[in-house]
């Protein structure tokens, strides 16, 4: 219970919240010690002046993103900001407790522990972003802790096998996996490529053959 009575003593309150203890003592009756709970915890709930809704930091940190970082970062962003929204939209940053973000990351680990850390990785970014631009004053994100990754060597295919995937597609998915090859760009990268990128007067040197 969070008000108890106490022997030749009294009445006092004593409740955790945000992870921090409160308490106070001695009250007369029960009723005093339980109305001064309830005047502390609406105390401690109350928006400080450098608190804002949820909701308005998210969408004012997809506004930076989407002016300074890519699309897909943006977009990437926005996937991760709809679950937090879905979750917390009608609280205020500081009612986001550590608490309540460990469970997230507890749960979107059941998908993997790679998603759990991407999830949190994102929410640390929104939180730190918040505390830079002088909106919060603190991250709850800040201390939960990543989920443990166990690293695998990764599976290099060889000679045979790329040469048996090039046999297989057709013409225009050659020239595709023939730029992959030949320049080891990432796929975005390839994606991105303009006919003015291709230099049609420089030699092909060394042309390569399955």
């Amino acid at each position: 219970m969070s008000v108890y009575f106490v022997e030749k003593k009294g009445w006092r309150y004593d409740f955790m919240l945000k992870g921090q203890r409160y308490t106070k003592a001695w009250f007369q009756t029960k009723r005093e010690a339980k109305q001064a709970e309830e005047e502390q915890r609406k105390y401690l709930m109350t928006p400080t002046p450098t608190d804002m809704p949820f909701l308005a930091l998210v969408n004012k940190r997809l506004d930076e993103v989407k002016q300074r970082l890519s699309v897909e970062h943006y977009m990437d962003t926005v996937y991760h900001a709809r679950r937090w929204v879905s979750r917390w939209k009608d609280l205020t940053c500081s009612q986001v407790t550590r608490e309540m973000i460990t469970d997230l990351r507890n749960e979107r680990s059941k998908v993997s522990n790679e998603t759990a850390n991407k999830e949190l990785r994102h929410l640390k970014a929104l939180f730190n972003w918040g505390v830079k631009n002088e909106i919060l004053t603190s991250n709850p994100a800040a201390n939960v802790a990543m989920m443990r990754i166990e690293k695998k060597s990764k599976r290099i295919p060889t000679q045979e096998e790329i040469n048996k995937v090039f046999e297989v597609a057709t013409a225009e998915q050659q020239d595709y996996l023939w730029c992959l090859r030949e320049t080891l760009g990432r796929s975005r990268e390839i994606n991105g490529l303009t006919w003015n990128d291709v230099d049609f007067n420089s030699p092909l040197k060394n042309p390569v053959t399955l």
